[in-house]
């Protein structure tokens, strides 16, 4: 799914989805959720982190 089909899904215009993509703004816990489900995913994906092997 490209950035602009999962913005329309969740009505995000693309110069927002593309700041998102890019790091310079953070997306909401409610947008999260909102991506999460149009990409039939959990959540919690978003937020697993991996051990760092130094």
């Amino acid at each position: 799914m490209s950035q602009t089909e999962l913005g329309n899904l969740c009505d995000i215009e693309r110069s927002n989805m593309s700041r998102i993509e890019a790091g310079n703004t953070n997306p909401s816990s409610y947008l999260l959720y909102l991506f999460a489900q149009k990409l039939e995913i959990e959540a919690s994906e978003f937020l697993n982190f991996k051990s760092l092997d130094k």
